[in-house]
């Protein structure tokens, strides 16, 4: 069962699947229809709610770093 941070919304994902790098990513999207994807559940709405879910989570590195950009993987936290 899945709900989101204020347990608002309610469901059960047929499929939850948890990458944690691109080639990962690539064979989710490959092998599912009708996906969302969640990293933090902070969404107030049903914006998540799907048939299959894809939690990006752990792609969570640093690609680069200089001194007017970072680029991160979609599942880093920024604090």
């Amino acid at each position: 069962m899945y709900r989101n941070f204020n347990g608002r919304e309610v469901f059960r994902p047929k499929e939850i699947i948890s990458v944690s790098d691109i080639t990962d990513l690539q064979l989710a999207i490959s092998s599912l229809q009708k996906i969302r994807f969640y990293g933090s559940v902070h969404a107030f709405n049903d914006i998540t709610v799907a048939e299959n879910l894809i939690y990006t989570g752990n792609m969570n590195q640093i690609i680069a770093l200089s001194d007017s950009y970072v680029k991160v993987e979609s599942g880093i936290k920024l604090m």
